[in-house]
């Protein structure tokens, strides 16, 4: 069974590209495509305000988000198109500095297939930082961080390409889910971000992230106070699927717990 893969990567960005491509070399199932990704910081401003949805996104999080954010957003929103004129019922997402840390070779496709292989909008995380529902291969997720490893199908796409301005960071699943996305992950998770910083560098370098409640709409607040309620609920009985983190290009053994911002 082939698995089309996305792979987003920025042009100038050969040495990721060349590590992603020995990474999976090793995946015969994997139907390898690289997504020429939008950098953010490269488009003028009338060309950002064009492209995305600023006063939205300044009630959902309290900032202007940064032409990084932007861009990544906007690369993502491409794949989403790509997957709506295809033929797959579905397709993995890959950024272009992951580590995997279990073999993608585990991945039961025809479990995967139970689940993606629908007309309802789903998305299977590969990934960590995730709280989750009952506890089994592939388990219920209630909220997630990250857009570097995950598998959307067809309807998911739709969902998220017509039926969701482009006013969100990447990865606001939370948001997604209240608009009709249901959210899976294969459990434990398999691959990690940014755990090649020497070798690969940082393409985004953000100067801005996490929200400004100060100048978020009030339902976005109470919404975000609730979720941080339920996220800690699930933490307490150890329904949190913690992901490695990068300190200082270092691999950190503490787990992110009280360091998420969104």
């Amino acid at each position: 069974m082939s698995l089309k893969t996305y792979v987003v990567n920025l042009e100038r960005s050969t040495v990721r590209r060349n590590y992603m491509e020995e990474l999976l070399s090793q995946y015969d199932f994997l139907n390898i495509e690289f997504i020429k990704a939008i950098d953010g910081r490269l488009l003028s401003d009338k060309e950002r305000q064009e492209l995305f949805n600023y006063s939205k996104s300044l009630s959902l999080y309290g900032r202007t988000l940064n032409p990084g954010e932007v861009g990544c957003t906007l690369s993502h929103r491409s794949i989403y198109e790509k997957v709506i004129n295809g033929d797959e019922p579905y397709v993995l997402v890959l950024e272009d500095d992951i580590k995997v840390i279990r073999s993608l070779d585990s991945i039961n496709l025809k479990e995967v297939d139970t689940v993606l292989n629908s007309l309802l909008p789903r998305v299977l995380m590969l990934s960590g930082d995730y709280c989750y529902y009952k506890r089994k291969n592939l388990v219920r997720v209630y909220s997630a961080l990250g857009t570097y490893a995950y598998m959307v199908n067809k309807a998911a796409a739709k969902l998220l390409l017509y039926n969701i301005p482009p006013c969100c960071v990447a990865d606001d699943w939370l948001f997604y889910k209240r608009k009709g996305l249901k959210l899976y992950a294969i459990y434990p998770y398999m691959i990690d971000a940014n755990v090649n910083m020497d070798v690969l560098g940082s393409d985004v370098k953000q100067d801005s992230w996490g929200i400004n409640r100060s100048k978020m709409a009030l339902k976005e607040v109470i919404i975000r106070y609730f979720n941080g309620f339920i996220m800690k609920i699930f933490k307490r009985i150890n329904h949190y699927e913690y992901k490695t983190i990068v300190l200082h290009n270092v691999i950190s053994p503490r787990t992110i717990k009280g360091n998420n911002k969104r």
